[in-house]
């Protein structure tokens, strides 16, 4: 998330019962200076009687900070107003506060002040509050907590701040992102909506990567992690040293529920050592979910749900997602599924068609029961369009996803993994849901024809609604000199980051295998690799 720069971006106050409630206990401690006449006073002795404030909790860069009720109280005594901006992350506000222009303080049992809430645009900015209250009104509290965020650079300062003059060593503390156990901030997009970047330091960023689905023998991540995970170890140090930067990973649903609203702890685990190795390689993840790409481990459970208890079922897998990940440096980006579709007719089916005898199903099917969709939407008013109505369960869809991912998490970017060509689940009917637009392209080219143009001007026209990623490319369908071209081609054209696929074989290991295919992936790899580096290099 980028923040308006030069101005104070964050600040908290709350309840000390409450945010502990609301919020995990991850403590970290840190002393408090004083700050004199805008000055940091950090010599000898000037530490005010050895205090500290503690690091609670933080979401995108949003901190929860404790200061000890015993400091705040040596305030009250020389009658201090605090004056600060406020900003609660958007995390469904637990009750009371979503959905309200304005709340009183007394609400959260602090007299004698008033919060005014701007309401965000469908939960996707933090709440900003601006409060003046007399500290006095707040003695019987026993902590109160404070913070603000300077701008998207990479220190947050924490502080009580004074409208009264004279009053001096007023308390402050200098938190680097880094020192608060954290790394830098979310991926986010750039103020044009063309591109991205780091939302710490400002500098761009390309996502340049690949797809880590398949192995060389077809089986997908969650079929090994448990008993190869050195495998996978070696796979990740391998990608970093081939110069990617974000890796894509498909979770299937069912590896990852166990009945409903029940997880798989022991996959999640997994999946967290993935992020948890992800963040010390420095590597960023596009996790994306609800695959259910192989039907022999679609559970029997979830098929026996009518379609309103499946989208609930979904949204509690990302429910698990969001909040588990919501702090992690690795995360790029949440890919809700790969390449939805929209059943026009009724269909006992959640998948598409099988993807070249392989056992595998790429395509995921929503609405299965669409006929008595249809019913309800004509009985309560709907336009009598089925390419209407089509269109609205497949943004309803969407946007349930989002909201849902975005109450757990409000900070790290939102994707759907998009075919070709997918009606209904297009860039137009989607604007404003998502951050940026996840295209899967791979361009045919051959003597009697090309579809290069065709797939380049899909892209154009994405553009105009926000940032554009190749999310799967590759010369399946075309030699790699043309798919190299088309994706020069694509680069001029503005697209915002490729990504390809590393099935855990290296170039050499490719060629040591013998035969046409390994040796043509190979040669598509070294030259992928090469072509990655010069954009990097560009950036």
């Amino acid at each position: 998330m980028s923040f308006t720069p030069g101005g104070f971006v964050m600040a908290v106050l709350f309840w000390a019962f409450l945010m502990q409630a609301v919020w995990a206990s991850d403590v970290q401690t840190y002393q408090i200076y004083p700050l004199r006449d805008g000055q940091i006073l950090r010599g000898q002795g000037s530490e005010i009687k050895k205090s500290f404030v503690k690091v609670i909790s933080r979401a995108g860069n949003a901190y929860l900070v404790q200061f000890p009720a015993d400091l705040i109280r040596s305030y009250l005594e020389r009658g201090t107003v605090v004056h600060a901006e406020i900003v609660f992350p958007s995390r469904a506000q637990h009750g009371s506060m979503r959905g309200q222009s304005s709340l009183s303080l007394a609400d959260i049992q602090s007299p004698n002040a008033r919060i005014s809430i701007p309401i965000p645009r469908r939960g996707r900015d933090a709440l900003r509050f601006d409060v003046t209250s007399s500290i006095a009104d707040l003695s019987r509290q026993s902590m109160i907590y404070f913070l603000t965020v300077e701008g998207p650079v990479p220190t947050a300062r924490v502080y009580l701040s004074s409208m009264r003059a004279g009053i001096e060593n007023m308390p402050y503390v200098e938190l680097t992102l880094d020192q608060a156990g954290y790394a830098p901030a979310s991926i986010g997009v750039t103020a044009n909506r063309k591109s991205f970047e780091n939302g710490r330091t400002g500098e761009a960023f390309k996502p340049l990567g690949v797809n880590y689905a398949n192995d060389q023998d077809g089986m997908l991540l969650e079929d090994y992690w448990d008993r190869e995970w050195s495998r996978v170890e070696q796979d990740f140090i391998e990608m970093k040293a081939l110069s990617f930067n974000t890796i894509r990973l498909h979770l299937e649903f069912g590896r990852f529920m166990t009945g409903p609203s029940q997880i798989n702890e022991k996959a999640f685990k997994n999946l967290d050592r993935v992020v948890q190795l992800s963040e010390r390689l420095g590597l960023k993840l596009d996790l994306t979910g609800l695959a259910f790409y192989q039907k022999a481990t679609n559970p029997n459970w979830y098929l026996a749900l009518d379609d309103q208890a499946m989208f609930d079922q979904q949204a509690y897998f990302w429910t698990e997602v969001a909040s588990r990940y919501r702090s992690s440096s690795a995360i790029f980006c949440y890919d809700i599924q790969n390449e939805p579709f929209m059943h026009t007719s009724d269909s006992s089916e959640i998948v598409g068609a099988e993807f070249f005898n392989t056992g595998m199903h790429y395509t995921q099917g929503q609405y299965r029961d669409i006929s008595s969709w249809w019913s309800h939407w004509v009985s309560t008013g709907g336009a009598r369009n089925y390419q209407t109505f089509l269109n609205a369960m497949a943004r309803s869809w969407v946007e349930r996803m989002v909201d849902t991912i975005r109450a757990e998490d409000p900070s790290h970017l939102i994707t759907l993994g998009l075919a070709e060509e997918t009606p209904y689940f297009t860039p137009e009917n989607l604007n404003g849901l998502l951050d940026f637009y996840s295209f899967h392209q791979y361009p045919t080219v051959n003597k009697s024809y090309s579809n290069v143009s065709i797939l380049l001007r899909h892209l154009q026209h994405a553009q105009q609604y926000g940032p554009v990623i190749l999310e799967e490319v590759s010369s399946l369908a075309a030699g790699t000199e043309e798919t190299l071209a088309f994706l020069d081609r694509s680069a001029e054209q503005g697209v915002a980051g490729w990504l390809s696929f590393y099935t855990g074989a290296t170039a050499a290991e490719l060629r040591a295998m013998g035969g046409l295919t390994p040796a043509i992936q190979a040669y598509w790899l070294d030259h992928y690799v090469a072509w990655l580096r010069t954009q990097a290099a560009n950036l």
